[in-house]
């Protein structure tokens, strides 16, 4: 469902490209926030063989969902929020953090 929301707002020809990528960064913020961050804490908080991979994938996706969430707000602007995602995410842009977060989220809801 973020997949298919994000492919139409970026292809929604009323919006100018800063305001298709803000409102892609507030929906995936609020859609990571309530199906993906409760889920991998619950991972991150169990033991086992991966329980230190899981909570370092944990931390990582919280420090991603603060710089999109405040993007989406409006509290940052794109360049700045660009380069923070490159640097988080070993050069990724925002368009392709935002589609290995959806793929996290069906491996992770499923």
């Amino acid at each position: 469902m973020t997949r298919f929301k994000n492919w139409h707002m970026m292809n929604d020809e009323s919006l100018t490209v800063y305001e298709k990528l803000q409102e892609v960064c507030h929906g995936s913020a609020k859609d990571m926030q309530t199906k993906l961050l409760g889920t991998l804490s619950k991972l991150a908080n169990t033991s086992g063989p991966n329980a230190a991979a899981v909570q370092k994938v944990n931390q990582h996706w919280r420090k991603i969902f603060g710089v999109l969430d405040k993007f989406g707000k409006g509290d940052a602007d794109p360049l700045t929020t660009s380069r923070q995602i490159r640097e988080m995410s070993g050069g990724k842009s925002i368009t392709e953090v935002l589609e290995d977060m959806t793929t996290l989220m069906e491996m992770v809801g499923k």
